[in-house]
């Protein structure tokens, strides 16, 4: 950290001597001296000095952000735990698509989802946090090994070096991406991943033309 700090002092103080001999900024105001962060505890939280209140940045956002468009809440440096409309008993319209969608796409009517959507600030992808139960043991081995050869899948699973997906390396993909694949620690036939797949093409667009030539196929056969 102290060497990433040394080098942005370097170039902001490079920058200032440039704008300096440049005729173009010399009647313009000199920059304003690079915050530095203070004590070591405070690089580690990743705190800046003006900003050890922790309502300093809830407030500067209250102040600002007037418009929270089709929110109930602000969803800069927030998550909010609602997505779609009100229905029966509490829960969203998005969060009963989840449970009726599942079971319709594995023709399992009576199969037990549980969900609840959250709206995180993302440009775009869908994320599940997944706990799967099955009727037998599933190791995680297992579990790897058939994700890494089903069609549409990409699997990246690699914990011991940080690796795993994100809403990032989904964006613009036609796969799914599946990572953080563990078998529960309270029951040994369930298996817990971490999924996301751009919902712009998964589940939209890119499924119709997937439909659609496999029923090309099909009749042309």
């Amino acid at each position: 950290m102290s060497e990433e700090l040394n080098k942005g002092d370097a170039a902001f103080n490079a920058l200032a001597r440039a704008r300096s001999r440049n005729s173009k900024f010399r009647n313009q105001t000199k920059p304003k001296r690079r915050p530095r962060f203070g004590r070591s505890e405070e690089i580690r939280s990743g705190a800046h000095p003006d900003q050890r209140d922790p309502q300093f940045l809830t407030n500067v956002m209250k102040k600002f952000v007037k418009d929270l468009g089709a929110f109930p809440a602000p969803l800069a440096l927030n998550v909010i735990p609602w997505a779609g409309s009100l229905k029966e008993d509490g829960y969203t319209s998005e969060e009963l698509k989840v449970r009726n969608e599942s079971r319709k796409i594995l023709g399992m009517p009576k199969l037990k989802v549980s969900t609840t959507c959250v709206r995180v600030p993302v440009l775009t992808t869908h994320s599940l946090a997944v706990h799967a139960t099955f009727k037998k043991e599933v190791t995680r081995k297992a579990a790897q090994k058939v994700l890494e050869k089903a069609a549409g899948v990409t699997l990246l699973d690699d914990p011991e070096n940080k690796k795993f997906p994100t809403p990032n390396d989904a964006v613009g993909t036609d796969a799914t991406w599946v990572g953080r694949v563990r078998q529960s620690l309270d029951d040994k036939k369930s298996i817990d991943l971490f999924l996301c797949g751009d919902n712009l093409r998964k589940g939209a667009a890119l499924n119709t033309a997937q439909i659609a030539e496999l029923l090309a196929v099909e009749f042309t056969a």
